[in-house]
């Protein structure tokens, strides 16, 4: 018998694009995808307790996605959540709805770098589909 789990996503950017995220977020909720992890809940934070519990928090939502969708501009902690994504096999998905600085890393294989939400959307569920499919 096959358990049939929820599709799952993990927005990763810079708090300076929270909202662009919570946007993001909500825009896959809507088509039934469930967020992770919902760090733009919490904002900024500054104390070392608060740091250590919402990195454990936003280091499980990147482990328990399905597909991680980096959107730029992001900053270094994007790039560690990218980074973990890669090293864990989750797909990973590249919004640049504006242009960035070109890294290497953003060329490897199995990167799926998109200009458009629309692109992004038609990549993620081409990638769930997938998914869905290998375990049936």
């Amino acid at each position: 018998m096959v358990i049939m789990t929820k599709d799952t996503i993990y927005v990763g950017t810079s708090l300076h694009n929270a909202k662009r995220a919570k946007e993001l977020i909500t825009r896959f909720e809507e088509l039934g995808i469930a967020c992770t992890y919902d760090w733009t809940q919490h904002g900024q934070v500054y104390s070392q307790k608060e740091l250590t519990e919402y990195g454990i928090a936003e280091e499980r939502g990147v482990s328990e996605a399905d597909v991680f969708l980096c959107v730029f501009p992001g900053r270094c902690g994007t790039h560690f959540e990218m980074g973990l994504a890669r090293g864990l096999g989750i797909p990973i998905v590249l919004l640049e709805e504006e242009l960035v600085e070109q890294k290497t890393f953003y060329y490897l294989p199995g990167l799926y770098r998109v200009k458009t939400e629309e692109q992004a959307i038609t990549t993620i569920l081409t990638i769930l589909r997938q998914k869905n499919v290998d375990i049936h």
